[in-house]
């Protein structure tokens, strides 16, 4: 069975500016792999507009935490109006993208991902019942969904100092 994504493991990180998007690209999917997710990069849209190109692309990865729980992470990243523009540095003059970028980090806890309960219903469906509302319930909600929201927090900082918005304080480190 599939949790929920719960309100608080969605954080959203809101640029408009001069960045790297591939190296954004790179970043994300580079802490999934680092970190043993499975990445998937399951949408890649672009298109071109009148100000610049729209670009979305949605990842996610999964990683397998216990016989009855894994965590997925998914990374969604939209970028409006995006179009390359040379930045002086010093004496230097680098190719960078300039957009309204919008980057959504989304945690689910998953349970029961190799389905081995498959019934909902009878038997089956009280012991998943009686696994998820009180026997797993506290390691659940305490452990993992509190794990999950610091970790997708923690990202949330990595994606701030890759923009450059690092205000050099956080809850998450």
């Amino acid at each position: 069975m599939v949790s929920e994504p719960s309100g608080e493991n969605e954080m959203i990180v809101k640029f408009r500016g001069n960045f790297n998007f591939n190296g954004l690209y790179e970043l994300l999917f580079s802490w999934l792999k680092d970190r043993h997710y499975r990445p998937v990069e399951k949408k890649h849209k672009e298109k071109a507009g009148g100000d610049g190109r729209e670009v979305e692309i949605d990842m996610e990865g999964e990683l397998e935490v216990t016989e009855y729980i894994n965590y997925k992470v998914g990374f969604s990243i939209h970028a409006w109006d995006m179009k390359t523009v040379e930045v002086k540095e010093g004496d230097e003059v680098k190719s960078m993208d300039w957009a309204r970028l919008e980057v959504k980090l989304k945690g689910q806890i998953i349970m029961d991902p190799k389905n081995k309960i498959p019934s909902k219903t009878g038997i089956l469906g009280a012991m998943d019942t009686f696994l998820k509302k009180v026997a797993l319930w506290r390691e659940i909600e305490f452990m993992h969904d509190d794990h999950l929201m610091i970790t997708v927090g923690k990202v949330q900082v990595l994606v701030k100092k890759f923009l450059n918005m690092d205000s050099g304080e956080s809850a998450f480190g």
